[in-house]
C-alpha cells in the first residue's frame, strides 16, 4: 500500500498506457519545456542576451569573459561568472557609458528594458529627460 502511494505521488503527469510508457498532453509538454528553460537561464546566459539585455559589446565580451562555452550552436557563459565580472569598476564604467548613450537616444529604453542593475544610478537623469520633453 505504501509503495503504491509513493508511486502515485512521484509520477503526477502523463497517462499510463502500459509497459512503463506514458502519454503526455501538449500542455504538459509545454510546461516541462518552460521549466527546463527557466532552470537553464538560472545558470547560464547567451551572448545574444548579454548584448541585448545587459549592453555588452563583442569587444567587452572578448576582453573580460574570454571564450564562451558552446553546445548545439549556442554560445553562452556561466551567469555567476558574468555577475562577478560586472561587479568590477572597469566594467561598470563601460556599461554605464553605454547605458547613457542608449538613454540619450531613447529615454523610454530604460523603462522598457527593466535593467534593475542601474535603477538607482540613473533615475534622476531619466526624470530630467522626461521633464525636458
Amino acid at each position: 500500500m505504501i509503495k503504491l502511494l509513493l508511486r502515485t505521488k512521484i509520477k503526477t503527469m502523463g497517462r499510463f498506457i502500459g509497459k512503463g510508457k506514458y502519454v503526455y498532453s501538449q500542455q504538459e509538454k509545454k510546461d516541462y519545456q518552460q521549466m527546463m528553460v527557466s532552470k537553464w537561464k538560472e545558470k547560464y546566459i547567451t551572448i545574444t542576451s548579454l548584448k541585448n539585455d545587459r549592453l555588452w559589446t563583442t569587444k567587452m565580451i572578448d576582453d573580460f569573459l574570454g571564450k564562451p562555452l558552446r553546445n548545439n550552436g549556442y554560445k553562452y557563459f556561466l551567469l555567476e561568472k558574468v555577475l562577478k565580472v560586472e561587479a568590477k569598476e572597469v566594467v561598470k564604467k563601460k556599461l554605464n557609458t553605454r547605458l547613457m548613450k542608449r538613454l540619450k537616444r531613447n529615454h523610454e529604453y530604460y523603462l522598457e528594458s527593466g535593467l534593475e542593475l542601474y535603477k538607482e544610478d540613473h533615475l534622476k537623469y531619466i526624470k530630467a529627460m522626461i521633464e525636458n520633453f
